[in-house]
């Protein structure tokens, strides 16, 4: 960068230190346009006076599926995000013993306990008997949360294709997919919840660490020649959940960024395009694209701080808990010059990094300019001059994955789709759906038409997802007639049994 431009940087950031006169403009503008996060509390605090109408439901922090998962992974080895552990695992048999009582299988004086393992862990995860750690979320947010708990996408590509939401007038469509994946990190970052779900993950692990003492007991009481492999299962928690909440975020986070870049180009493309009519103030239209650029540009400056799981104070983890670390002096002035780091700490995280992205902003804007020989400020001198913007937007952006590098490491995204390998990996167990007729009214040939018709409809599901032909045959649905099973009409409980 020239002398000039470093000249012109250095006036830029002292005169807008603060901001400018239009930031708190703005800041109104996109919390008014609502296409960006900005508060959760209306789905977290159950229902209240005067609020939104919202279905609820009682969450639990941990989703009950991971222990399923987890056992399986005690056998297999396989971790979430297609990676393999290096430690000892348990056998068939031990494995089984999480569900049976130490007294049926445990040497003494371990055999104590009256309840098994996989009791307890039950009972961690979410029950009342121990339901300090339940409370009701909105069931959109719930919903959002299973999804991305099990490495699904918030929204098939299909169906994303089906919407349109990458067109400029589905924008806000789009959008509100967005917000949905970024509330789901930033409840689980909350220190309510964060802390709820490490304390669950560590009242797992001390009744896994009894499990493993029982465990190793037995298998030196077995051995013959005394010599036997140590199994350290509170280590194998603590690897699954680690591997667990890397391939939740490095999944969500991947695919909100796929999606804003995509949508972000053609924004730029069309800005870059478009000639105001008047010189001297923005038209109609560039307001448009720059509130939309501004929307996107939040969502994914959330999405690059927000979406990680942090595992500070968990047993097996050095780190101590950080969510009570205040900010420090550090933190201060509104430009961060320095590469900034990953912290534990969510508000540690939002600071460094949009005060990173303020600076290397300016810095990539003044660098265009440089390599333009400042043609965009000799030009027209308009404000409205679309090459002036354009640089202004790809200044932004290149920012933004810059401070990302920083914050987040390189992309690691794998290219599996999680819950597609579950289902692979389980092939030898039936797959798909069943469904049931519930419902007489009508004739047999219009029920016939309907399932004739359910099936050409869903035949190519996964559709933009490579390599899951063979998972796709598998998935079938399953059709069956109530009244073959004596179930009667409408009778849904009976069929869930």
């Amino acid at each position: 960068m020239s002398g000039i431009s470093e000249r012109m940087l250095q006036l830029n950031m002292a005169l807008t230190q603060n901001g400018t006169p239009a930031t708190p403009h703005l800041r109104q503008a996109r919390i008014k346009r609502k296409n960006s996060p900005t508060d959760i509390s209306h789905l977290v605090f159950g229902p209240q006076p005067g609020k939104k109408h919202q279905l609820w439901i009682t969450d639990r922090i941990m989703e009950p599926q991971t222990i399923p998962h987890f056992f399986e992974f005690l056998m297999n080895g396989e971790l979430p995000g297609d990676r393999k552990t290096s430690r000892p695992l348990l056998t068939v048999e031990e494995v089984k013993n999480l569900t049976r009582p130490a007294s049926e299988w445990a040497p003494a004086p371990l055999h104590r306990q009256a309840r098994s393992t996989g009791e307890w862990i039950g009972i961690r995860i979410g029950s009342y008997e121990d339901s300090s750690r339940l409370w009701p979320i909105a069931k959109e947010l719930h919903a959002m949360k299973s999804r991305l708990w099990e490495g699904v996408p918030p929204i098939s590509e299909r169906r994303w294709q089906e919407l349109g939401l990458d067109h400029s007038d589905r924008f806000r469509e789009a959008c509100r997919y967005f917000v949905a994946v970024i509330n789901v990190f930033i409840y689980l970052n909350t220190k309510r919840t964060k802390a709820a779900l490490r304390k669950t993950y560590n009242l797992i692990w001390d009744h896994l660490s009894v499990f493993e003492k029982a465990v190793n007991a037995k298998r030196k009481a077995e051995a013959e020649d005394g010599m036997y492999e140590h199994v350290s299962v509170t280590g194998l928690w603590y690897e699954f959940i680690r591997a667990q909440y890397d391939s939740i975020c490095e999944n969500a986070h991947h695919w909100i960024i796929e999606h804003i870049d995509r949508i972000r180009e053609s924004i730029v493309q069309e800005l870059a395009l478009h000639q105001p009519d008047h010189p001297d103030h923005y038209s109609d239209k560039q307001w448009e694209l720059t509130n939309k650029l501004h929307d996107l540009a939040e969502n994914t400056s959330q999405a690059d701080y927000t979406i990680m799981m942090p595992t500070d104070g968990y047993k097996g983890d050095s780190l101590p808990v950080k969510e009570d670390d205040c900010l420090t002096e550090a933190h201060g002035g509104g430009f961060r010059t320095e590469a900034i780091s990953w912290s534990a700490n969510l508000s540690w995280r939002a600071s460094d990094y949009t005060k990173r992205v303020r600076y290397l902003d300016r810095k990539e804007m003044y660098s265009h300019l440089d390599h333009e020989d400042m043609r965009p400020l000799r030009g027209s001198g308009r404000i409205t001059d679309p090459a002036g913007m354009v640089i202004s937007a790809i200044s932004q952006i290149d920012a933004q994955t810059m401070a990302r590098e920083e914050l987040r490491g390189l992309p690691n995204h794998p290219d599996f789709v999680p819950w597609i390998e579950y289902a692979r990996r389980r092939s030898n167990k039936g797959l798909g759906f069943v469904a049931y007729r519930l419902c007489h009214g009508y004739s047999p040939e219009k029920w016939d038409m309907f399932k004739v018709k359910f099936e050409a409809d869903i035949c190519d599901w996964g559709r933009g997802t490579v390599g899951i032909n063979d998972v796709r045959k598998a998935c079938k649905i399953h059709w069956i007639d109530g009244q073959e099973k004596d179930i009667a009409d409408d009778d849904i409980e009976a069929a869930k049994k």
